[in-house]
C-alpha cells in the first residue's frame, strides 16, 4: 500500500532551554505535545504519530487527510505562539513500539544485515519491556524526510516536488533565502494558508516574531519571510482593482496592502531585514499570474511596488536577471512591458 510520512519539528526549543527557563520550556514542549495529538483525528485511520520531546514522525495511507491534518495543526500551533518545520515525502517510517508484536514488511529491504538487526532490535524490546520503551524506525525513507526538513531554513513545510499533482490545491510555491550573505533563493512547495487566515492581525503577529528574531540574527529571521511568501502565494489578487480618482487599490487581499504599506508601518524591520525584495518580487509574479491581462491595475501595482521599495532599483535594466523561480518566464515578460510603459510615462 502506498503511504507518505512527514517528520515535523518544533523551532525555538534550543533558544527556550538556553535561557534557562524551563518552566517556559516545558510548556512549549507539552503545548506541542497537546496539539498534536488533540488534532489526529483529522488522520481519519488512515495515518499514526510517534513524537517525543519537540519532534513528531507521521505516517499515513491518505495524502489529503495528511495536509490536512497537517494544515491544521499548524494553524494551532501557530495560535499557541508555536512555529514548526516539516516535510511531507512518499514513503513508510517501519515503526516498532515498544515491545508491540505488529508486523514489519522487511521485504522493503534487500539488505539482510538490516534485516537482521531489525529482528535484533524487536526481541530486545519485548524481553526488556519492563524498563524499555522506544519505537524503532527501520526505514531509508526517514533520512530523506529528515534531509528535507532539517534543509528549508523556514518555518514551512516542504513538500517533495514529486507529491504536487496528488497535493493538489493544498500546495503552493513558496521560497527560502538558503545563504543569508548571498541572498540566494530557493523555491520549494509549502502547504497553502487558507486565505481567510491571513487577516492584518495575523500578519502583525508574523511581523511581530519576524522581527524580534530578526534583531537577534538575520539568519534566524529569514525563516518567517518564508511564511509571507507561502501567504502571498495563497491569495488571489484577480479582483484587486485600481481607482485612479482615489488612487486607492480596492477589493485586494489583505496581504497586499500590508507589503505595500510594511516600510511605514514597520520601518525597522524594513530597514533591517534581509531579502525582503522577495516579498516584493513574489507579489508581483503572483498578480500578473492571476490576472487574465495587462491593464491599469497591473500597471499602478507595478507603479507603487517600485516607488515602495528603494532596493528594488538594483534591478532596473537587469529584470533578465531575476530567477524564474522568483517571477516566471511569462510574468517577467509582462513585467518588462509594464515597467517600459511606466519609464515612457516617465512615472520612475
Amino acid at each position: 500500500m502506498m503511504k507518505y510520512i512527514s517528520f515535523v519539528d518544533v523551532l525555538g526549543t534550543k533558544n527556550t532551554s538556553e535561557n534557562e527557563n524551563f518552566e517556559d520550556y516545558l510548556t512549549l514542549i507539552t503545548n506541542f505535545q497537546y496539539i498534536l495529538i488533540s488534532q489526529s483525528g483529522k488522520l481519519k485511520d488512515c495515518g499514526r504519530i510517534h513524537f517525543f520531546s519537540d519532534c513528531a514522525y507521521i505516517e499515513s495511507s491518505d495524502i489529503v487527510s495528511l495536509l490536512s491534518y497537517l494544515d491544521e495543526l499548524r494553524n494551532e500551533l501557530l495560535q499557541a505562539n508555536i512555529f514548526i518545520r516539516g516535510s511531507i515525502i512518499r514513503g513508510v517510517l517501519g515503526a516498532i513500539c515498544g515491545y508491540e508484536t505488529e508486523k514489519f514488511f522487511s521485504s522493503l529491504y534487500n539488505n539482510p544485515t538490516l534485516t537482521k538487526q531489525f529482528k535484533k532490535i524487536k526481541s530486545l524490546l519485548s524481553a526488556n519491556s519492563e524498563f524499555v520503551n522506544g519505537t524503532a524506525f527501520l526505514s531509508k525513507d526517514l533520512s530523506k524526510a529528515f534531509f528535507y526538513e532539517n534543509s528549508i531554513k523556514a518555518a514551512s513545510f516542504y513538500i517533495d516536488s514529486s507529491l504536487i499533482g496528488e497535493a493538489g490545491t493544498f500546495a503552493v510555491k513558496s521560497g527560502y533565502i538558503r545563504d543569508i550573505s548571498k541572498l540566494d533563493y530557493v523555491s520549494f512547495y509549502d502547504i497553502r494558508y487558507d486565505e481567510s487566515l491571513i487577516t492584518i492581525e495575523f500578519l502583525d503577529f508574523i511581523i511581530n516574531h519576524y522581527t524580534m528574531a530578526n534583531f537577534s540574527d538575520v539568519s534566524y529571521g529569514r525563516y518567517y519571510l518564508s511564511i509571507l511568501i507561502t501567504c502571498i502565494g495563497s491569495s488571489d489578487y484577480s479582483s484587486l482593482v485600481y481607482n485612479s480618482e482615489t488612487c486607492e487599490f480596492t477589493f485586494g487581499p489583505k496581504i497586499f496592502s500590508f507589503i505595500l504599506e510594511l516600510r511605514k508601518n514597520h520601518n525597522v524591520l524594513y530597514s533591517n531585514a534581509k531579502g525582503l525584495e522577495y516579498l516584493y518580487l513574489k507579489l508581483i509574479d503572483k498578480i500578473y499570474s492571476d490576472f487574465d491581462e495587462r491593464n491599469e491595475t497591473t500597471k499602478y501595482i507595478l507603479l507603487n511596488i517600485f516607488q515602495n521599495k528603494k532596493f528594488l532599483s538594483k534591478y532596473q535594466n537587469k529584470l533578465s536577471s531575476i530567477s524564474k523561480d522568483v517571477i516566471s518566464v511569462a510574468s517577467k515578460y509582462l513585467l518588462i512591458k509594464d515597467y517600459n510603459e511606466l519609464l515612457k510615462e516617465k512615472l520612475l
